[in-house]
């Protein structure tokens, strides 16, 4: 068997959804109280290396709505229902289409895992050396989750 192709300079790109997934229930165009975890589990991955595309089917100004909701709540976002300029530019993906590497949404068949579940799944990925990001990190953060040890998702960091 081979071993899978390593691109590790290749950003790891969440698309994620808003109403329902950052934040508690989806009652669109009401933005309510935010997903248990959403902030710090995002925050985290932004530190990573992870770029954040909020992917929602908001537009006009209840897109603004929603990024100014997550500036608010300390969640990162990198671009909003638009993909990275280097997938445009090099016509690799359809402009009408977010490309994601995981797309994290409460429409999934089965409903939203988490943002928990979320943490761990990315981390996985950043750990194979596959994305560019610390890879390091990624691995304590998994050692952590395994050993129950969550007091990283409760400390208290200024909004930047």
């Amino acid at each position: 068997m081979s071993e899978p192709l390593k691109e590790p300079n290749r950003k790891f790109v969440l698309a994620v959804d808003f109403d329902g997934t950052i934040t508690r229930y989806n009652v669109f165009p009401y933005a309510n109280e935010i997903m248990p975890h959403a902030a710090k589990v995002l925050q985290l991955l932004h530190e990573l290396g992870v770029v954040t595309i909020l992917w929602t089917c908001r537009e006009g100004i209840f897109l603004q709505e929603a990024l100014d909701y997550c500036r608010k709540q300390c969640v990162p976002i990198d671009y909003a229902n638009e993909n990275l300029p280097e997938i445009v530019s090099n016509g690799s993906y359809a402009r009408h289409k977010v490309y994601g590497t995981m797309y994290v949404d409460d429409a999934n068949a089965g409903g939203f895992i988490g943002w928990i579940v979320v943490l761990k799944l990315v981390c996985i990925q950043l750990s194979s050396g596959k994305y560019s990001g610390d890879r390091g990190r990624a691995q304590q953060v998994l050692h952590d989750l395994k050993s129950g040890k969550l007091e990283f998702l409760e400390e208290e960091k200024p909004c930047k």
